[in-house]
Order: structure tokens, then C-alpha cells, then sequence
């Protein structure tokens, strides 16, 4: 719900050191509905973290609705949501974005830092 993980922000917190002194990249996979664009902000504050650690680059793909929600929200959620609102996963744009980094990877080290 418009924030990371507690797992997701003590990675960063944990790892700070060695996240610095390599190249990284981080997604999330958030919104969903009929205007995901509008509805997902990344929170600042994990966003800069990041930033300041180097971050090669970050990106927000779009998510699902829990197939078995688990709380009121969750319910909410699916119950309000149109069918074909309820999955906005776009593979091919996954497969691409990974492929980039793939080949950043493969790059001289001198073009990931």
C-alpha cells in the first residue's frame, strides 16, 4: 500500500555498505487499476536512501491484486477492482528491463559506476 516492505527497507539499511560499492538495480512492483500511474507514489525517503547508495537505476512495474486477500483492504480491493484491471504485470517489459541489466552487467565495470 504505497510503501516498501520492512524486509525490502532493512535490506537497504543492512547492506548499505556493500550496496554502495557495486552496481545495484531495484524495481517494485505496485500499482494496479484502472490508473496505476496516478495511484502509486515510491516513498522518498526509501527512494533517496537508495539514491545516496548509488543506485544504478529503479523502476515501478505494475502489480496484482492478491489473489487470496487476507485482510479487509485486501477485500476491498478486489471486490472494487475491475477484472481486467487486476493483474497489470506487463512481462515483456520485465523481460527487456532485466535484459538491460543483464547487459550493463556484462559492460566494462567502468559503465555500471
Amino acid at each position: 500500500m504505497k510503501r516498501w516492505h520492512a524486509d525490502a527497507r532493512k535490506f537497504l539499511r543492512r547492506h548499505a555498505r556493500d550496496l554502495a560499492a557495486k552496481p545495484f538495480w531495484i524495481f517494485s512492483s505496485g500499482p494496479f487499476g484502472e490508473h496505476p500511474d496516478l495511484a502509486w507514489s515510491e516513498p522518498p525517503k526509501v527512494v533517496a536512501r537508495a539514491e545516496r547508495l548509488g543506485v544504478a537505476e529503479h523502476v515501478v512495474f505494475g502489480g496484482r491484486l492478491p489473489l487470496e486477500p487476507s485482510s479487509f483492504m485486501e477485500r476491498a480491493l478486489v471486490r472494487d477492482t475491475p477484472p481486467e484491471c487486476a493483474d497489470l504485470h506487463d512481462w515483456d517489459e520485465i523481460r527487456r528491463w532485466a535484459r538491460e541489466v543483464v547487459a550493463a552487467l556484462a559492460a566494462p565495470a567502468t559503465a555500471t559506476r
